[in-house]
């Protein structure tokens, strides 16, 4: 049994293995990284050191997946680092990433698999 769409687009891939589409929305963080001399002066004038620009932070969110589904995702991603494709503002970007956390429930039995429930996986550039 299977819920979700395996993604054969490319759209969302680990390495050259194939993700499954995400529940929508899919929220992507930008943020940026400053070192400890950033601040303002006497004169209130802000000063930024910058360290690193646009780090993203990709949350990936599934609202059903089957225990073979979980597996093989986790599989992909927990633990390792990886070079990580995804959608972000009408294109596919690609960083290199690493699982930061993940999290689910376990909601039910069905037939000889398990479904689990609010699914995430968050991605996070290096």
């Amino acid at each position: 049994m299977t819920i979700n769409r395996l993604d054969t687009d490319g759209y969302w891939m680990v390495g050259s293995s194939h993700l499954y589409v995400p529940s929508t929305p899919c929220k992507v963080e930008h943020s940026n990284v400053t070192g400890s001399s950033t601040g303002r002066d006497e004169s209130g004038v802000m000063h930024i050191d910058w360290l690193r620009r646009d780090v993203r932070k990709v949350f990936l969110e599934y609202k059903y997946m089957t225990a073979s589904e979980l597996a093989y995702t986790m599989n992909l991603l927990q633990g390792k680092q990886f070079t990580f494709k995804f959608r972000d503002q009408g294109s596919t970007k690609t960083m290199t990433g690493y699982v930061g956390e993940s999290n689910y429930e376990f909601y039910s039995y069905a037939g000889d698999d398990e479904i689990y429930q609010n699914v995430s996986i968050n991605v996070i550039e290096m």
